[in-house]
């Protein structure tokens, strides 16, 4: 495959498409072999394609990415750093489709950085103070007066919760691990929702953990013994813009906390 257009390429997948389909029901085994290898070489060129990064290039050779990843992970621009994740996420992608110099598994070990980045980021802005001034008290909350997981609308603002398997224990990665969870399924969200779209430079901001009480202790996560895994709170205050954030809300169910009365 060489400098094929993205019309080509397209083409090409649904030839090659049919072609699977014709190996398989004639049980073609060696012929399969090479379409499935063929049927990944286009699915990653055209990813690359759609992807804005150049993926054919700083997904095989590490010192251009790492001069773009640097650049986007140590700004000071809480977007630019979550640019660094989505750099990973398409390097991870493209690599598992096209064999790559670099490999899945070295761009996975970035997320570490990714999500030390988001966590330090998040507590200079002062994360929790500003949830002070939000409401009238800070809500905090024990597991067995949740609401299950989803996302719900609280005050005006956006609130996620949801469980996850951290890879790391470090409490500042860790922090960083449920702030990318929450924010992928935030997204996920809305575009399932299909009410309003976001546009392409859409930004997230005003991101704050609301805490459990765990043992009298205030605590960012509380772990669900049922399910085996950690349970957070993430409040959005802004996407995009507040327009849109009020909009959005309206769409979701409200979420009800012991200490509140009905919203």
């Amino acid at each position: 495959m060489g400098d094929e257009t993205e019309e080509e390429l397209e083409k090409a997948q649904r030839m090659n498409n049919l072609a699977i389909k014709y190996a398989t029901e004639n049980q073609f085994t060696e012929t399969l072999k090479y379409l499935e290898f063929y049927k990944l070489q286009i699915e990653g060129k055209i990813f690359d394609f759609k992807s804005p990064y150049d993926l054919d290039i700083v997904a095989n050779n590490e010192q251009f990415f790492e001069k773009e990843f640097l650049k986007l992970v140590g700004s000071d621009s809480i977007n630019e750093i979550k640019q660094a994740e989505e750099l990973v996420d398409h390097c991870i992608y493209y690599s598992t489709k096209i064999q790559c110099e670099l490999d899945s598994a070295f761009f996975s070990k970035k997320r570490k950085y990714v999500a030390s980045a988001i966590s330090d980021y998040y507590d200079r802005v002062g994360m929790q103070e500003n949830l002070q001034n939000m409401t009238d008290q800070a809500i905090i909350a024990s597991l067995d007066t949740l609401n299950p997981t989803g996302v719900f609308k609280w005050h005006g603002k956006i609130l996620i919760i949801n469980e996850f398997i951290p890879v790391y224990t470090s409490p500042n990665l860790k922090k960083g691990e449920a702030i990318m969870d929450a924010d992928k399924k935030l997204i996920k969200y809305i575009k399932d929702l299909d009410v309003i779209k976001l546009s392409d430079d859409y930004k997230i901001s005003g991101t704050y953990f609301i805490p459990y009480r765990v043992n009298g202790e205030k605590q960012e996560f509380v772990f669900n013994y049922e399910t085996k895994k950690w349970q957070y709170m993430m409040c959005y205050t802004n996407i995009q813009n507040s327009f849109l954030t009020k909009e959005l809300s309206k769409y979701m169910p409200p979420v009800l906390f012991k200490e509140e009365d009905d919203m």
